[in-house]
Parts: structure tokens; C-alpha cells; sequence
């Protein structure tokens, strides 16, 4: 599970959008870390690498939470939400781009060259 959770971690630093995927399975994970940290007999009854993994784990998951805080709170409010915040104005973002590129330029004859759009002028 730790390995997986390092290759999740390398995978968000690469792309700039942070999936609503990872966030969910951040508190998920620290969830499961702190309820693992919390049953004290189950603790006891680890072996001393098992112990070790789930503190690494959770010195790691700590660590990434401070960077996405702001995130997994606003997931922890709304659970069922469908995107974060920041997938949301970057999507938006991209939706204008796709319009106003798409859109064409018609200038009249008559039209100075002033009155001609920003995408159109020199």
C-alpha cells in the first residue's frame, strides 16, 4: 500500500490539476492511519516492520496533507461533491479558450483596423 501511495504522490507532482481521486483517497488513507494508530492492542500485536511501514506512512501522508490542507478539508465538507475547486476554475478556464477559439473572425470591408477583434489585429 505504501508503494502504491508513492506512486500516486509522484504521479499528481507531474500533472498540474489535482484529481479529486487522490484527494478522496488521501482521507481515506489518513483515516485508516488514524484509527490503525488509535486501536492500541492491534498495534501491540504488529510485527515491527508492518509498524514501522504504517509509521512511515504516516509521517508521509502528513507531509503530503499539508501541501493539498485546504483540499481535503473542503472534501471532508462536502464528500459527495463531484470536483474539487481547483479542477472546477481550471475546466472553466479551458472551456472559454475552446470557445473563443473556435469562434471565427468576420470584418466587413468597411471596418477600420481598430474595430477589428483582438485575435485579428497585427
Amino acid at each position: 500500500m505504501n508503494k502504491q501511495f508513492e506512486k500516486a504522490m509522484k504521479a499528481t507532482k507531474s500533472s498540474e490539476i489535482i484529481l479529486n481521486l487522490y484527494i478522496k483517497v488521501l482521507v481515506k488513507l489518513e483515516d485508516f492511519s488514524n484509527q490503525s494508530m488509535a486501536n492500541k492492542a492491534a498495534k501491540k500485536e504488529m510485527s515491527s516492520s508492518n509498524a514501522k511501514a504504517l509509521n512511515a506512512m504516516k509521517h508521509k501522508l502528513m507531509k503530503n496533507k499539508r501541501q493539498y490542507e485546504v483540499l481535503i478539508t473542503n472534501w471532508r465538507e462536502n464528500p459527495g461533491r463531484e470536483e474539487c475547486e481547483l479542477d472546477e476554475t481550471s475546466e472553466e478556464e479551458s472551456e472559454v479558450d475552446d470557445e473563443t477559439s473556435e469562434e471565427e473572425c468576420e470584418v466587413d470591408d468597411e471596418t477600420s483596423e481598430e474595430e477589428l477583434c483582438p485575435k485579428c489585429s497585427p
